[in-house]
């Protein structure tokens, strides 16, 4: 199925009046931008510069300028564009799958591909 995106204004949490517009969810093209090709729990910066769509920044976004964003910032819009696409790292998929218990047989799952970095 497609994926049906819409653009999301976030709102930073340390630095008032900031804001990040971004398109989501990720989809698979999204993806196709991670250096190994594979869904990782880390998105990377040309992921985050292909989803944003505006920004509170005095500078046109690029993939220079998102490069430039400081180590806090990253981390939180990266967690955001992953928690609202959707995706768990490791440990929350784990501790997820140990606390459903299924009440039928399981259906068949489909692998997916690892969210390690």
């Amino acid at each position: 199925m497609l994926v049906s995106k819409k653009t999301v204004r976030l709102t930073h949490p340390t630095e008032p009046g900031a804001w990040v517009e971004v398109r989501l969810p990720l989809s698979a093209g999204d993806t196709e931008l991670m250096r190994d090709g594979s869904l990782v729990s880390m998105i990377t910066i040309d992921v985050l510069a292909a989803v944003i769509t505006a920004w509170s920044e005095p500078h046109p976004i690029s993939l220079e300028t998102v490069r430039q964003l400081d180590l806090d910032t990253f981390n939180w819009l990266a967690s955001e564009v992953q928690s609202r696409s959707g995706i768990m790292d490791d440990p929350e998929k784990k501790a997820s799958n140990e606390s459903s218990s299924p009440t039928t047989e399981p259906a068949t799952e489909v692998s997916q591909p690892s969210l390690g970095t």
